[in-house]
């Protein structure tokens, strides 16, 4: 078969309708960004019109990013940079990316607890540590806070004294009161869990609180030995109807896995998990189908390089934080199960972006209008077109032992159920319409598409 020339070009707007059907979120942490980011917008520029939320944390201070491709560059810290970064972020966004989080750990305000450290004690009540968050944030930054995510922690991170401080229910109250009394009733509160303890079911139940974020490396996931282990939790939030309308939020942090440049990569080890997650035998793909659910890679010290997103001229995702986070984006229907190219390990391990996504070479600034696919081929034929309501749909020159899967969708972007047999596509059932016929020659690495219409 010869290569197909993609030529036609499409509007992102007629696109992001025809996905509107089911939408796990993707969102980014951004502690980690190395400095020259600002001076680099164009590598990762896509992944910012995209993403759909930010893991809004500040560095607390400029520290070096060794084991990097950008080995030795520091990280934004927590000042003028930063904000400017999360500014930039925003504006590029097609998606209002304004749903940021910022983090409180217990340790942030007063801790009145037995054995407490005297500069603890000594730290700002509450309502004050609010006020200041919100001062830095929000009001000097110039970005929305639209959730805040609570978590217990040692002081500084460190386990060591093996004193852990905790958050109480009276205290998530009092954080749930402030901002509806300072006008901020808008703002989410997240709670945190790392495993199935009675203390996180808890508060994950708590009215107060309107999702879970849930940390870990993907093996930590796939560890059913430990007592509480994530995957009894995540059973239990998805079983349990009081809880449908909780946001579940997947922190997966790269930086902590065994060597994210080995093999697999950082890049092939998160997409597996977002396989896996799908794939589950108790959740299945439905469960990627829900917005309530977010994918959101992380990074810390020492980093996983920030960008760039693709390499090879946009034709491959790079083995970065925003290439990770633009092939799950572009690539949101495969893990779902909604195209008939299901993910399996070798799909999660590929870095080969899909032709439909790839810049069409045009070097004008606004890049976010264009999308490239192949609508004029004649490679492959569909007929009758318009096809009458309750006959089958012909296909022509479709070779049986290619590797072509075939999807088709109506204008939401909603997979319509079909039978294949042979060279036709049985569409009895099918409503009049316009439809989208996809053929993937996953072999070519091409896609062909063509618009059908039923009456």
């Amino acid at each position: 078969m010869k290569k197909i020339i993609l030529k036609v070009t499409i509007i992102t707007s007629l696109l992001l309708s025809l996905d509107s059907y089911s939408q796990y979120q993707v969102w980014l942490g951004t502690i980690a960004a190395p400095r020259s980011s600002l001076d680099v917008t164009d590598q990762w520029e896509d992944a910012a019109r995209k993403v759909q939320g930010l893991n809004i944390k500040r560095a607390n201070k400029f520290v070096s990013l060794p084991g990097t491709p950008n080995d030795g560059e520091e990280n934004l810290g927590n000042g003028d940079e930063f904000d400017s970064f999360v500014r930039t972020f925003n504006a590029a966004s097609l998606n209002n990316t304004n749903t940021g989080y910022v983090e409180i750990a217990r340790t942030k305000f007063k801790v009145l607890r037995p054995n407490a450290p005297d500069y603890l004690l000594e730290r700002p009540e509450l309502d004050d540590y609010l006020v200041d968050l919100f001062r830095t944030t929000s009001d000097r930054g110039g970005y929305s806070v639209n959730a805040l995510m609570f978590y217990d922690n040692y002081e500084g991170s460190n386990s060591e004294n093996n004193l852990i401080y905790r958050w109480s229910k009276n205290e998530v109250q009092r954080m749930r009161d402030w901002l509806d009394a300072n006008g901020r009733a808008g703002v989410k509160l997240y709670s945190t869990a790392r495993g199935n303890s009675s203390n996180s079911q808890e508060f994950i139940e708590d009215t107060n609180v309107d999702g879970v974020v849930i940390e870990g490396i993907p093996q930590k996931w796939y560890d059913t030995t430990k007592n509480q282990n994530r995957q009894d939790l995540l059973r239990w939030i998805v079983g349990e109807p009081t809880l449908n309308n909780k946001r579940i939020i997947f922190q997966l942090p790269v930086s902590s896995m065994d060597n994210p440049y080995g093999t697999p990569s950082g890049f092939e080890q998160t997409r597996e998990f977002v396989r896996w997650l799908g794939s589950r035998t108790y959740l299945r793909f439905e469960f990627l189908q829900n917005n309530r659910v977010v994918i959101m890679p992380v990074t810390y010290n020492p980093a996983f390089t920030f960008y760039p997103e693709t390499e090879n001229n946009g034709r491959n995702y790079a083995n970065s934080m925003t290439g990770i986070a633009l092939s799950l984006i572009e690539q949101k229907k495969n893990f779902q199960g909604l195209t008939s190219i299901l993910p399996t390990k070798k799909f999660a391990a590929r870095t080969v972006r899909p032709n439909a996504f790839r810049k069409s070479g045009d070097s004008s600034k606004d890049k976010r209008s264009i999308e490239t696919l192949n609508l004029e081929s004649t490679d492959i034929l569909i007929y009758p077109n318009p096809l009458n309501n309750g006959n089958s749909l012909n296909v022509k020159n479709l070779t049986l032992n290619q590797n072509v899967q075939v999807e088709i969708t109506d204008v939401t972007g909603k997979t319509i159920q079909y039978k294949k047999t042979e060279n036709t596509l049985n569409l009895q059932n099918t409503s009049a319409g316009i439809y989208i016929v996809k053929f993937f020659i996953e072999d070519a690495n091409e896609v062909i598409i063509k618009k059908l219409f039923i009456n």
